[in-house]
């Protein structure tokens, strides 16, 4: 359910936050810098905003562009779910 700034996920609520391409992985994330920008000190900026607001109340959600959902536990990053993948081949005509 959503009143238009929370989200239900179950039986409790949490802020939810979407960085798009503002911060596109865990890795950006955690290291507070990214792999390409035009501007390292806008993009510091923009991280430290982020850290700031999600650390603001217990178990906000954000979801980066391009990587699993995270909500802090005891101000650590811990991913929502497992991510899964899987490659089905053709070999020889046969899979």
């Amino acid at each position: 359910m959503s009143d238009g700034k929370k989200f239900s996920l179950g039986d409790f609520e949490v802020d939810m936050m979407l960085s798009g391409d503002t911060r596109k992985n865990r890795a950006e994330l955690l290291s507070r810098a990214a792999d390409m920008t035009y501007d390292a000190t806008l993009t510091k900026a923009t991280i430290e905003a982020i850290w700031k607001f999600w650390r603001r109340k217990p178990n906000n959600v954000l979801v980066p562009g391009h990587d699993l959902p995270i909500v802090l536990d005891d101000g650590v990053p811990r991913c929502l779910c497992e991510r899964e993948a899987s490659i089905r081949a053709l070999v020889c005509g046969r899979l």
